[in-house]
């Protein structure tokens, strides 16, 4: 096996580039459906991280247009990886990947971001020193060349970010400025990219004409360069554009061959659009039936997919349909089907709302700073024309930019204001999730009490009813008995406690000769013994009846307990819901400590998703009554409690789907008194944080949970209240080890 996997790293290492040079544009060579399984079986048998490398690189392209968050997974270990090789081009390309894909799934200001720091690393010149695998790049093995392969790439993946988000003008000279650098490579892939990236931002723009020309001209630029990956969506592109016109003909020619290449080609986004744009065209040429068809087709395709969007617009397209033929309950049933996707993405939607105007924002201030620059260096030049026209023209671009400040200045106040009412329903959701999180904890405290008084009650009652039964037993036989022989709790002490304390026989038998003679009658009843009853009695074993008067009063004592407890918990629930003055008081560190651990870990459990976790507290008794604010520093205990126990849910999750067993989350929290400081400190053996997230996990809506399920003000709280205490807050998290947060304190 390990020579397999020597003789397997060889050949990738030294095969693959030799097999490159044969092959024009080797950049844009992709895996078939076969070499990618084939790549996925090597991929898990190689340890050398340089073929690990260029396999997840080749497997993010395949699956990029086929399962996006597939391919996000393979240019994030490629990404990994690089930076481990340093490996300057092969991070950018990652980086690019990375980019393109966030922007198809709409993650806007992600793809942003990952784009622009792939660029600066691309545009540097230095960045092509040691380039492994140059050949991957570059078919001439020029390391300079390959270096502006991957900018060109990068910065048509720019343009197309702008395009998706409706900025067509800018994604245009996103496109102008990649041609500039494409006439130095002459890349033909590229070029045809060029032509229909530029296509489809004039059919935005609805200059139709120059929009066909730039369609038809990447058409011509793919057949030549016999790249075909997105032959089928060029099709598509023309065919809308020939439908938008009114000619239904052209477009249908067009739409049908968008549907046969993408099958060919195994393009199942691409294939399920094409379906669509038939089905409606048939729709609206008055062809029901053909529509049914193809919309069906659709549906199907993007089932397959699991694509949500796709099925959203496949079930309107046949409800639609249902609706022209008159078949109400089969237009109802998709109806029904499109409203209940789109309400479950209503959440998502917003998220895109907010992040959209968050890039938009970006891009703005991009361009005003951009503004600004040139605006300076018109202002040199005609500063050296010197004389009055310098004057007067400086004058009037003064006048300009008062103009354009004051309305920036209301766009930014607009923006501003819209950021902060944003901001504070974030706030608001934080706090009715901590709210609920410490609810659930605090019922569970409860419950356990009131199960202790339930039990303890129960317990109690059964064995009065015992004593009962030996009093019966006892009495049997027949005989008078007093009040306070009947019934134990008038007695008080008890009988047998009686005799335990002195009572004496001649007092016990007058009693019994007095009601002897006072009611005759009644004897060998159950309730008027006879007077053999004395002698039974002194048969009776009085420490039975001892033993269970004992255990009555230990478990009212137990029930006491439990119920004070319960009481003490409800007190502290309200003192929590009141807040604090925010006064300082000295606090037992360990205690409050303890508390809010148990009740995070009761609201874990009561939530969503919970796991079993075992919890070591390692509380050094030297710590002692700190000056704290008590509700406040609670719920930092709480916060990173919380966070612990959903990194450690997570990691379990991933371990699961990838069939590692032997994981056992465990939360350990130690404090300490050490150089005049009390240290706290939560550890969790969760995945860790990545080293490039470490610096911005305590900036205020960072977070790393998906989709809206963090709001990112967790720690930036936490951070809040501990530096509030003059103490600091401090991040260990060596990689799939897990994390450690040390909270440092004056004493």
């Amino acid at each position: 096996m390990k020579l397999f996997k020597i003789l397997t790293t060889l050949f990738f290492i030294l095969f693959i580039p030799l097999t490159v040079l044969g092959q024009k544009n080797p950049y844009w060579q992709e895996p078939t459906a076969a070499e990618a399984d084939s790549l996925k079986m090597v991929l898990q048998s190689t340890e050398n991280d340089s073929v690990k490398m260029y396999m997840n690189r080749q497997l993010g392209t395949y699956y990029q247009e086929i399962h996006r968050f597939t391919a996000l997974a393979y240019f994030e270990t490629q990404l990994k990886l690089a930076k481990k090789l340093k490996q300057k081009i092969w991070e950018a390309d990652a980086l690019s990947g990375i980019g393109y894909v966030s922007s198809l799934i709409q993650n806007y200001p992600g793809s942003l971001d990952n784009l622009l720091a792939a660029r600066d690393i691309a545009s540097d010149p230095q960045a092509s020193k040691g380039l492994w695998n140059v050949y991957l790049f570059s078919e001439d093995g020029d390391a300079n060349r390959a270096r502006l392969t991957v900018l060109t790439a990068i910065i048509n993946h720019l343009g197309v970010l702008n395009y998706f988000v409706g900025n067509y003008e800018k994604a245009l000279e996103y496109y102008e400025e990649v041609a500039v650098v494409n006439e130095v490579l002459n890349d033909k892939v590229m070029t045809s990219f060029i032509h229909l990236n530029k296509g489809e931002s004039l059919s935005g723009l609805g200059k139709y004409d120059l929009a066909k020309t730039e369609l038809l001209a990447s058409l011509k630029s793919f057949e030549s360069s016999g790249y075909k990956k997105y032959t089928g969506l060029l099709y598509w592109d023309i065919g809308k554009i020939y439908e938008a016109e009114g000619n239904y003909s052209e477009a249908k020619k067009y739409y049908d061959l968008s549907v046969t290449t993408n099958i060919e080609l195994d393009s199942p986004d691409f294939l399920g659009e094409g379906y669509l744009a038939l089905a409606n065209l048939y729709k609206n040429t008055g062809y029901p039936d053909s529509s049914f068809v193809f919309a069906h087709k659709a549906l199907t395709t993007y089932r397959t997919m699991n694509d949500s969007l796709g099925l959203i617009k496949a079930h309107s397209e046949l409800a639609s349909v249902f609706d022209a033929r008159a078949q109400i309950d089969s237009a109802y049933y998709h109806m029904k089907e499109h409203i209940s996707l789109s309400s479950a993405m209503n959440r998502e939607e917003r998220v895109k709302e907010f992040q959209v105007l968050g890039l938009n924002e970006q891009l703005r201030l991009n361009d005003l700073e951009t503004e600004k620059v040139l605006l300076q260096s018109q202002m040199r030049t005609y500063g050296l024309a010197a004389g009055i026209g310098a004057l007067f023209l400086i004058s009037i671009i003064t006048y300009r930019n008062n103009i354009r400040q004051k309305k920036d200045k209301a766009l930014i106040e607009t923006s501003y204001a819209n950021l902060k009412a944003t901001q504070q329903q974030l706030i608001q959701q934080e706090k009715l999730a901590s709210l609920g999180q410490l609810t659930a904890g605090i019922a569970h405290e409860i419950k356990n009490p009131l199960n202790f008084v339930n039990n303890f009650s129960e317990l109690s009652v059964e064995l009065i009813e015992e004593a009962r039964e030996e009093l019966r037993r006892v009495t049997r036989d027949g005989g008078p008995v007093s009040e306070k022989e009947k019934n134990p709790l008038l007695r008080g002490d008890g009988i047998a406690e009686g005799g335990a304390r002195g009572v004496s026989d001649e007092a016990e038998n007058e009693d019994l000769s007095q009601y002897s003679e006072a009611d005759s009658d009644s004897a060998n009843t159950p309730l008027n013994p006879s007077a053999s009853w004395r002698g039974e009695f002194r048969k009776s074993d009085p420490s039975l009846l001892l033993e269970i008067l004992n255990d009555i009063e230990t478990n009212l004592k137990t029930i006491h307990k439990h119920g004070s407890r319960a009481d003490g918990i409800v007190k502290s629930m309200l003192e929590h819901s009141r807040g604090g003055s925010g006064k300082m008081e000295p606090t037992h560190l360990n205690e409050l400590v303890k508390e809010f651990v148990n009740l995070s870990f009761h609201g874990m459990r009561a939530g969503k998703d919970p796991i079993n976790v075992d919890i070591d507290l390692q509380l050094d008794e030297n710590t002692g009554e700190i000056p704290l604010v008590a509700e406040d520093f609670s719920r930092v205990i709480l916060n990173l409690c919380n966070n612990a126990f959903d990194a450690m849910r997570e990691k379990g999750i991933k371990n699961s789907e990838l069939k590692i067993k032997n994981y056992s989350p465990k939360l350990t929290v130690r404090t300490k008194a050490e150089n005049g400081n009390v240290v706290v400190e939560i550890q969790d053996n969760g995945p860790g944080i990545p080293e490039e997230m470490k610096d911005k996990i305590l900036q205020p809506f960072f977070t790393t949970k998906k989709g809206t399920q963090g709001t990112g003000l967790g720690l930036s709280i936490t951070n809040d209240i501990i530096k509030a205490h003059g103490g600091s807050l401090n991040v260990i998290s060596p990689s799939e080890k897990g994390t450690i947060f040390t909270i440092s304190l004056p004493i």
